[in-house]
């Protein structure tokens, strides 16, 4: 079987301390995994991502690194989540003046590589 995408969705906001992507359904597909990618911006600097998770419990932070000084970029991971309509939340270290939320979900997979790095 081949990796699939189920669903994709993201959002995004000015001025917030967390963001969260509300009505993202997860369908009931084997093999299931959740993706969280998520930035932010703050002209006092990068701020860290303290959270990340869907329907209220804990998403597996991957990697998280600063790109250049004002932004920085994360991304988690939850194998087999539950099949729901539920959000996702990423909250960060403090206020940040930009920040966005992708989220992705993929059935069909049996190997899970991780996240090391993007540049």
């Amino acid at each position: 079987m081949t990796v699939a995408k189920d669903a994709v969705s993201a959002t995004s906001a000015t001025g917030v301390a967390s963001l969260t992507l509300a009505g993202f359904t997860v369908a009931n597909q084997p093999n299931r995994a959740l993706y969280a990618f998520a930035g932010n911006a703050s002209g006092a600097g990068h701020t860290t991502f303290t959270a990340f998770t869907w329907a209220g419990g804990a998403m597996t932070a991957l990697t998280s690194f600063p790109h250049g000084t004002f932004h920085r970029l994360g991304v988690a991971r939850l194998t087999n989540p539950s099949s729901l309509t539920s959000s996702v939340t990423v909250t960060f270290g403090g206020t940040v003046d930009e920040a966005f939320l992708s989220v992705l979900s993929v059935y069909n997979v049996f190997k899970l590589v991780e996240f090391v790095a993007f540049y």
